[in-house]
């Protein structure tokens, strides 16, 4: 698919994400945004080449744990932008 931005502006059910570090066709996708993301979602998503491939990363979250799960991800070499979005304040341990 030819599919370059995906903004999911709700939360996604782990099964979903699941389903989405599955899906075959998103190679040209360069942007996404993700709504209350988990460190489980994270990880799922991270074991996806079209995911290691963006360029853009948009995450809406709210707790310590998902944002230590950044630091978990895989390179991801053409990653220009990334915007962390939510309530969680980063701290020395975080």
């Amino acid at each position: 698919s030819g599919l370059r931005r995906l903004d999911l502006e709700f939360p996604l059910q782990p099964a979903d994400v699941r389903l989405l570090a599955a899906a075959k066709n998103l190679g040209a996708l360069e942007s996404l945004s993700l709504d209350q993301m988990t460190p489980a979602g994270l990880k799922a998503l991270g074991g996806a080449g079209w995911f290691r491939g963006l360029r853009s990363l948009r995450l809406w979250m709210n707790d310590r744990d998902t944002f230590r799960g950044l630091a978990d991800l895989p390179p991801m070499p053409h990653l220009v932008n990334l915007e962390l979005v939510g309530d969680v304040e980063p701290s020395a341990a975080a």
